[in-house]
């Protein structure tokens, strides 16, 4: 939520560059994501990155569009994105930009590899009983602090504390929508 209070194009809801870095010395850039990507990268990145059903359509569409003119904005990329859904499915409860922004943003700043590499590093650097909580917030995030967990029992480094994820009560929601998606895995240094 911190990033979303600065105007670097993490959010389709305000007219911002397209930028989403979260280190702003970094040199990739969303602008770049979208406007020079070749067709199969930006259709693998949609798809694996933000599990988009419709990412061959939504690639395809951001590759002829930009050809016309550069996709410059927040706003310019959801309204692409809104407007390549099935008319039917432009109504749901999420925006149909969602996933296409996560996407982007998970590949601009390398965010999954960043989790993979921090939560090993994060176990070891704990004491025997400390504990180590990570809260992610989507499936793929999920994914890779669960087997990082379990790899970590596997070399009897670390105790799994919670089975399943935690995931907040409808009061947190209401409270604070953003946590809607997430999920907190609680594990023990062992040894």
């Amino acid at each position: 939520m911190f990033q979303l209070k600065f105007e670097r194009g993490f959010s389709f809801q305000r007219e911002e560059p397209l930028d989403m870095r979260m280190d702003t010395s970094q040199d990739l850039t969303a602008y770049y994501v979208v406007n020079y990507y070749p067709l199969e990268r930006l259709e693998k990145i949609l798809k694996d990155y933000g599990e988009e059903r419709f990412y061959k359509k939504i690639a395809k569409k951001i590759v002829e569009s930009r050809k016309k003119k550069k996709i410059e904005t927040t706003k310019e990329l959801a309204n692409l994105v809104y407007y390549t859904y099935p008319k039917p499915l432009r109504y749901k409860r999420i925006h149909p930009a969602t996933k296409t922004f996560q996407a982007i943003r998970i590949e601009v700043n390398g965010e999954l590899e960043e989790i993979e590499g921090a939560i090993p590093k994060a176990i070891d650097l704990l004491e025997s009983g400390g504990i180590i909580q990570a809260i992610s917030f989507h499936s793929l995030e999920d994914r890779i602090v669960k087997n990082v967990f379990k790899e970590a029992k596997k070399l009897k480094k670390l105790e799994i504390l919670t089975k399943k994820p935690i995931i907040p009560k409808e009061e947190e929601i209401l409270e604070n929508p953003a946590s809607r998606s997430a999920k907190l895995r609680v594990g023990k240094r062992l040894g």
